[in-house]
């Protein structure tokens, strides 16, 4: 393997380990009630997320619990996702195989059956990563696509559709080794999200399925953890260009760029550099966008501190909001989010794919203008024969 391909995926590799996280605990439960976040405030870093001590408290009282109801399923799931948010898939796994004898002692339980698969696929996912993504061995990453394809074929509508994405990403990943001999051509492979050069188009219409994509790599960002996943946002980016927000689009082009500052590169070493979509947006546009998102961006930062910082006091006293229904009485958000322009808000980009309405009420104005210019002079030049 080309030495800057392993330095490449070495940087980034806890980055895109979380890209894959497509997990379900009682946090997911929470999260689908209240909705994912806007892709805005997926972009910008405005969304819920916890330190380490929120899962090690949560393991250690699990722990104990489990032992008390073993046939309490709910019980696995939360174990298991704290065992692997803290590192440790090897025992996020064995913990998923207890739970397998569990589902085998009763009659089926499809949402069991689905949350178990899908944890299960991501936790080896996962442990291919921990453990160097070696792939000479890709039995961990095999798994993984086979329980996430039984996953969707049992719910396909779960967590917004996002395990679909996750599977694009494995099978992505699969394909890089294919990329990395020095015999073999690197034009095997695209950037994930993006079509081979050369077929770009200037989209001006959403779609069901560019919509369901950028759908789904917002909840890998969300609710996956991709944040730091400069391939994941290279993904969104492209799915909101096909979607016709060329305003979000850039959004996102900017929160790249921050990534690429910060060291953090893809997976591929030839895919460092951005393929920027063509965009419709005015330079001065672009500015507006710019402008909100460093001002995002920083708020965002200040909120994240706040929350986190509020979260560990309740710690220490020993708080924790699986067992203490006011833990979050006392909290108090210090900054308001900032207002999105109207471009980003409503993308005038939508305003393209009417063109031909446009063009035909600004005909029908013209004309009618010119009909009111004859009259007019029809009208002076009777008057200038009297």
């Amino acid at each position: 393997m080309p030495c800057h391909f392993v330095k490449c995926f070495l940087t980034i590799l806890l980055a895109v380990s979380n890209a894959e996280a497509c997990i379900w605990d009682r946090d997911t439960l929470a999260t689908e009630a209240k909705g994912i976040p806007n892709v805005i405030s997926t972009i910008t870093g405005r969304f819920d997320r916890y330190p380490a001590r929120y899962y090690e408290m949560r393991r250690d009282r699990v722990l104990v619990q489990i032992q008390q109801e073993p046939d309490k399923l709910d019980l696995y799931d939360d174990l298991a996702v704290c065992y692997d948010r803290l590192g440790d898939a090897t025992t996020a796994i064995e913990w998923m195989a207890k739970k397998r004898l569990q589902l085998n002692k009763i009659p089926q339980d499809l949402d069991h059956e689905y949350r178990y698969l899908a944890n299960l696929g991501t936790f080896h996912a996962h442990r291919w990563l921990k453990f160097g993504a070696d792939f000479e061995d890709l039995s961990d990453i095999n798994e993984a696509c086979r329980l996430i394809t039984e996953a969707i074929n049992l719910n396909p509508d779960a967590h917004f559709g996002r395990e679909l994405y996750q599977l694009k990403a494995l099978q992505w990943l699969r394909k890089i080794p294919s990329i990395v001999s020095e015999d073999e051509s690197e034009e095997t492979v695209h950037p994930l999200g993006t079509k081979p050069e050369g077929r770009y188009q200037i989209q001006l219409n959403s779609s069901p399925e560019s919509t369901d994509s950028v759908l789904g790599y917002s909840g890998l960002i969300t609710l996956g953890a991709a944040w730091q996943s400069y391939d994941i946002f290279h993904a969104l980016l492209h799915a909101l260009r096909d979607d016709g927000r060329h305003a979000v689009a850039h959004l996102t082009l900017l929160r790249l760029r921050e990534l690429e500052a910060n060291g953090n590169t893809s997976l591929v070493a030839k895919f460092n550099s951005i393929i920027e979509p063509r965009s419709l947006l005015l330079p001065r546009s672009k500015k507006h966008v710019q402008k909100f998102y460093l001002k995002a961006r920083k708020e965002a930062q200040h909120w994240q501190a706040n929350r986190l910082g509020y979260m560990e006091s309740q710690f220490d006293k020993g708080y924790h909001p699986d067992t203490h229904p006011h833990f979050w009485d006392d909290y108090s958000e210090r900054s308001k989010a900032p207002r999105p322009p109207g471009l980003l808000a409503t993308d005038p980009v939508y305003i393209l794919a009417r063109l031909p309405i446009i063009a035909f009420i600004a005909c029908l104005g013209i004309a009618g203008i010119l009909v009111f210019r004859f009259i007019k002079e029809c009208i002076n030049h009777r008057k200038s024969l009297r």
